[in-house]
């Protein structure tokens, strides 16, 4: 019996030997990878920043907001994003967007300067504003911009402002701020416009890639009436 045993063993005990090499091998990168995965977890927690909007609205010939980033990392290249949705008088729609960099107000140039540290508590940013034009690119001055609306026979255009970041994990945040609709007047300036003649929406936020930019405004409203009288 213990003959058989013996012969057995030689005969088979490579491959025993060998699956077990095997086994052995499959669980220690097993191991590997979720030692990973939570070192992963742990520095994405450790410097994540997360920015919070505590007041936003344009105010004059600038818009400003305030923000707070109640993360753990340090908020980078913070910027505002405009989606601009344009419906003329017989229905049809056009849509841009654009980026344009913030500043803090208690720094000077460079604007990348912009960052938000943890715990860092209502932070004042300024940015001028701009109009994603209807044939791509960036409206920086209002009046041009109105009158490129006006010379479409736009009834109606309406404002998507976000604010992205990203942070030391390499990934991009996007918070949506507010949307404004507005009728385009060439009497108009951005204050008169935008203030005295739009009103803030309460529906209707595009849906947006933060990473790529990428949208869709099949939830946004598109009639040329206002959706609020």
């Amino acid at each position: 019996m213990i003959e058989d045993i013996s012969s057995w063993l030689l005969q088979w005990g490579d491959v025993i030997s060998g699956f077990g090499s095997v086994l052995l091998a499959a669980v220690l990168a097993l191991l590997y990878w979720q030692q990973k995965e939570l070192l992963s977890d742990q520095y994405r927690a450790q410097h994540q920043a997360v920015v919070e909007i505590e007041a936003f609205g344009p105010e004059w010939e600038m818009i400003e907001m305030s923000l707070s980033n109640v993360g753990n990392g340090v908020g980078l290249k913070p910027e505002l994003v405009v989606i601009g949705v344009y419906t003329d008088k017989s229905g049809g729609v056009r849509d841009g967007i654009i980026t344009k960099p913030i500043k803090r107000a208690d720094r000077r140039d460079p604007v990348k300067s912009g960052s938000i540290k943890s715990r860092e508590s209502r932070i004042s940013y300024e940015v001028e504003p701009a109009l994603p034009s209807i044939f791509g690119g960036t409206r920086t001055g209002f009046s041009s911009a109105i009158q490129e609306l006006l010379d479409e026979d736009i009834a109606i255009a309406r404002l998507h402002y976000f604010i992205r970041y990203s942070d030391l994990t390499e990934r991009y945040h996007l918070e949506y701020a507010e949307g404004w609709e507005f009728l385009p007047d060439e009497e108009g300036d951005f204050a008169e416009g935008v203030l005295s003649g739009g009103s803030r929406m309460v529906y209707g936020e595009p849906e947006v890639d933060p990473a790529t930019l990428e949208y869709d405004i099949s939830d946004t409203p598109i009639k040329p009436e206002p959706t609020i009288v």
